[in-house]
């Protein structure tokens, strides 16, 4: 099982068949967001006229907003209420990334040495990216716990439970929200 990120978020079985699952499903969100990122950067140089490393952020942010909502409730599923905020923080953390990735895809290959089109530099710097989100996303931003939870083991939060351990009949302890023992 799954050990949970928060106290009220239940508990989800670790299956290794999620993996492929998800890793299709990203593949199929990063082709579609691809596109839309594309479409994006099209009409923006041609209604601007501005080279594409200058225009790529406001494509990407298109594309970036799609896949957040994709990623958090089809690939990998809602992990709790609270987990929201801390999800779309590590996802914009990572997007950062991504987006240096991309522009520096096309500043490189296509401005600044002039070995491809912007479009090519664009396929192969999105490819690179995609490779990136997908492990990104997948340890970082939703992550699934493989360790077994121990039985009885109390949950975190402000004060776990009264009982954490029990010697020969005697109570030995408390666990506190910080997961210290405090004896009794």
């Amino acid at each position: 099982m799954d050990k949970p990120r928060y106290p009220d978020e239940p508990q989800q079985p670790v299956s290794r068949a999620t993996v492929p699952v998800q890793f299709i499903k990203s593949l199929f969100t990063a082709w579609a967001a691809f596109f839309l990122d594309w479409l994006v950067l099209e009409i923006l140089i041609d209604l601007t006229g501005l080279v594409p490393s200058i225009l790529k952020p406001a494509s990407y942010i298109t594309a970036l907003i799609f896949t957040f909502l994709l990623s958090k409730y089809w690939i990998f599923k809602p992990r709790g209420r609270h987990a929201t905020a801390t999800e779309s923080l590590l996802y914009v953390l990572g997007a950062v990334v991504s987006l240096g990735i991309a522009a520096m895809s096309i500043h490189t290959l296509s401005e600044r040495y002039a070995v491809l089109d912007y479009r090519l530099a664009n396929a192969l710097g999105m490819a690179l990216v995609f490779v990136w989100n997908f492990f990104y996303r997948r340890v970082v931003v939703f992550p699934a716990s493989s360790a077994p939870s121990s039985a009885g083991a109390p949950a975190a939060g402000p004060v776990a439970g009264p009982v954490t351990e029990a010697v020969g009949g005697r109570i030995t302890g408390r666990e506190t929200a910080a997961g210290d023992t405090d004896l009794v």
